[in-house]
């Protein structure tokens, strides 16, 4: 039943190019990280769990990490434990990666989170992300909601998915064209999401929508080309 309601606003996304104004936006927040490597810090190895947990994606479905790629680590060190950044190192093309940040001596525990700009927090045990309504178009990444439970510095994390994922693939794209919108009335698809991280199957779970309806669509700004473009757009299950 869900795959047919998302189906149905499937073609809503499609007639809804350079359409609309939402003024109520959630931007991908931009990490300040590293430009250099700092001469003290750590190391974390991570791949991906499952084949539908994609960072950049090709037409066969095959998972890569990118340039680009940060996640975010609950990190204890000096002053109170928080998350941190830590920026992608080596692996991008690759679905094994390392990535660096916060000191060599820090301890990372509990769960890290893909991508970093979700803006996650802790809290009683339940972990908070937000999925931004409003986002730049990057080809072939898909911007789904990952989580990894975290052991220690030298356990490799093995990311799984949170979400579903739409892809839509778009011809003949009006040169005029500077969006596109993906609408689910009634339902929630950004903002605020609480997921208990230590359950084995955690999910953003399916939710009604704000009154005002300002979660429950998506917009991805971009420049036209001359072929068609694919857009990946998460979606709770």
């Amino acid at each position: 039943m869900i795959m047919k309601t998302h189906l149905k606003y499937l073609a809503i996304a499609v007639l809804a190019l350079a359409a609309c104004n939402k003024e109520t936006v959630q931007q991908f927040e931009k990490k300040s990280l590293p430009l250099e490597k700092p001469t003290d810090y750590l190391v974390l190895k991570a791949h991906y769990g499952q084949p539908s947990s994609k960072s950049a994606i090709s037409d066969a479905g095959a998972f890569t990490w990118t340039d680009g790629d940060a996640i975010s680590v609950w990190t204890s060190g000096k002053g109170r434990p928080s998350f941190q950044a830590y920026a992608l190192q080596t692996g991008a093309g690759t679905n094994n990666a390392e990535f660096f940040g916060a000191s060599s001596t820090a301890t990372v525990s509990q769960v890290a989170v893909f991508p970093a700009a979700l803006s996650p927090a802790l809290k009683n045990g339940n972990l908070t992300i937000t999925l931004p309504n409003e986002y730049d178009y990057v080809e072939s990444v898909t911007n789904s909601p990952m989580i990894a439970q975290v052991t220690d510095a030298q356990t490799p994390l093995s990311f799984k998915h949170l979400a579903g994922l739409i892809k839509l693939t778009v011809d003949n794209i009006p040169s005029y064209a500077t969006a596109l919108y993906f609408s689910t009335p009634g339902v929630k698809i950004s903002g605020s999401y609480t997921i208990d991280y230590t359950a084995p199957n955690a999910i953003l779970e399916t939710a009604a929508s704000a009154s005002d309806g300002s979660d429950e669509y998506v917009k991805i700004n971009f420049t036209p080309t001359d072929g068609p473009m694919t857009f990946y757009v998460p979606l709770p299950v």
